[in-house]
């Protein structure tokens, strides 16, 4: 957007560089295109946390309440169980909620005409629903054994050859 500016448009003009109209031009397809980006990979990661990400924790969830269960019935101590739960209920919670804050935003800033404004409204807010949503996968990713995960982890990615 600074390549708007005057001083801008009258520098690139005076050395034929570019005129009023290909900059606004060149512009707007910057802008497109990065608002295009990131509306995909927001679709994307929706479609992650609310098909894979959140069914693996809740499956994880169901084991961990199974052990919490037996042990119970043999008086065993189940803390570490009951700790691991806890974090990955708070982690699928979040993620539900930020997806649809997400999905949400990202709808309000499709329904705009004004391509700045989209681009500052992606930046700005969605960006940072998605930072968040990150932060959370990220923490039951911690958690959740690599057998239910369905993406390769950090290690795996890593360090498997």
């Amino acid at each position: 957007p600074l390549l708007r500016s005057e001083d801008n448009i009258a520098l690139f003009e005076r050395h034929g560089v570019l005129n009023r109209a290909e900059i606004n031009s060149r512009v707007d397809i910057v802008l497109e295109n990065y608002t295009k980006t990131i509306h995909i990979e927001a679709l994307t990661l929706l479609e992650m946390i609310n098909r894979e990400v959140i069914p693996a924790i809740t499956l994880y969830s169901n084991l961990l309440c199974e052990t919490i269960n037996n042990k119970a019935s043999i008086r065993a101590d189940s803390s570490v169980e009951y700790e691991l739960l806890s974090r990955l209920t708070a982690c699928s919670k979040e993620l539900f909620s930020l997806s649809s804050s997400l999905k949400m935003a990202v709808a309000s800033a499709e329904r705009s005409n004004d391509i700045l404004k989209k681009a500052n409204e992606y930046h700005d807010n969605i960006l940072k629903i998605m930072a968040d949503i990150r932060k959370y996968a990220d923490s039951a990713e911690s958690v959740v054994p690599p057998s239910y995960w369905p993406y390769p982890t950090f290690g795996e990615l890593l360090f498997k050859i």
